[in-house]
């Protein structure tokens, strides 16, 4: 083989190859482009979720090579031979079949010329969908991803009702007026239903369940300042009555003071240890005869702080009238027997009514 038509023919291999090499980029670099932007959307998943980093890139990888066979298989029945890179060849230098025939063995070769720019590869227009996949995929492996948390995990703020059950055990608490474990099992309630995903709080049953809690401790704080009130009255019988009372009286008033006692136990939130203590012992109408003056009036005082600070923790203006109330409350009569007949009281001036004060004189049906 003399040297020209080795020129040609090693130049038409190349050209050869860069045909058919640029066909098959033709229709490959699209699906390149969407596998790599695949990958960068597994690669944010990943790092979102913590999956494992190469099962993730596994998929767009296999997708990958995938594509590459698909397109060489769609495009190799328009790849060249050698012929025809000799036949652009002459198309390009306008050679007029002299490569052709060169090849047919009817002509010598030309001289040899080297490969025109036309022929060379064009960098500016392969390059830049490779850089922009792999520019997408290290802007999903740096990007600040938010934290998972504060997407998957639901709402953060608890229900409102919630809330108030929460503050209800918090200002039984700080007031000291129930009793710890009774409480402790409210609260355990609570925590059980906060310890559930957040996404379940605004569940009906969720709701309905908060719903029923703070009812209880209202019911429960209501319900312990009416005993405490009872309760009041009854010492305050007591404290009138003084070292006069007759053994029916105290037996009445040991009865009273069981049946709060029964309340207090029977309450959800109890009541102060201390105080249900010293109240206990007054079951025996031996005691209560040994009670002074002093020690009902201390006895007293503690029972309205007690429920004072029930109705701070309710917030109820009627109930803070309850206790203010409390030791005044109608008794059964007697002179040695608490208040007898409820005071009687004026009531507010009636309003102006605009009424004329000509007398006139009905007409007769």
């Amino acid at each position: 083989m003399n040297q020209p038509e080795e020129a040609w023919r090693n130049l038409a291999r190349t050209v050869r190859r860069h045909a058919n090499t640029g066909m098959w980029l033709e229709f490959l670099l699209p699906l390149i482009l969407g596998c790599l932007v695949l990958a960068g959307l597994g690669l944010l998943s990943a790092r979102f979720f913590e999956w494992p980093l190469g099962i993730v890139l596994a998929v767009p990888g296999a997708l990958v090579a995938s594509v590459v066979i698909a397109a060489w298989i769609r495009t190799r029945h328009k790849f060249w031979n050698d012929r025809d890179a000799l036949v652009q060849l002459e198309s390009t230098f306008h050679l007029d079949s002299a490569l052709t025939a060169a090849d047919e063995g009817v002509a010598a070769w030309p001289a040899f010329r080297e490969m025109p720019a036309c022929l060379r590869w064009r960098w500016s227009k392969v390059l830049p969908p490779f850089a922009m996949g792999l520019a997408g995929i290290t802007l999903c492996a740096w990007i600040p991803l938010p934290d998972r948390a504060i997407l998957t995990d639901g709402p953060r703020e608890k229900p409102f009702v919630w809330q108030q059950a929460e503050a209800l055990i918090e200002e039984i608490e700080e007031e000291k007026i129930s009793e710890p474990e009774k409480l402790e099992e409210l609260q355990k309630i609570l925590d059980a239903m906060a310890a559930r995903k957040p996404d379940e709080w605004y569940e009906h049953a969720s709701l309905e369940a908060g719903d029923n809690l703070k009812t209880t401790l209202e019911d429960s704080l209501e319900a312990l300042v009416r005993d405490l009130s009872l309760t009041d009255a009854a010492l305050d019988r007591l404290a009138n009555a003084g070292g006069l009372a007759r053994d029916s009286t105290l037996r009445e008033i040991a009865e009273r003071l069981g049946d709060a006692m029964q309340g207090f136990d029977a309450n959800s939130i109890g009541l102060n240890p201390d105080l249900a203590r010293q109240l206990s012992e007054l079951g025996d109408i031996r005691n209560l005869r040994q009670l002074s003056p002093e020690q009902i009036a201390a006895l007293r005082e503690q029972m309205k702080a007690q429920a004072e600070g029930a109705c701070k923790a309710l917030g109820d203006g009627e109930c803070q009238l309850l206790v203010m109330m409390a030791g005044s409350q109608p008794g059964s009569g007697g002179i040695t027997r608490g208040p007898g007949a409820a005071p009687l009281t004026l009531g507010p001036e009636s309003p102006d009514l605009g009424a004329s004060e000509k007398m006139e004189a009905l007409p007769d049906a």
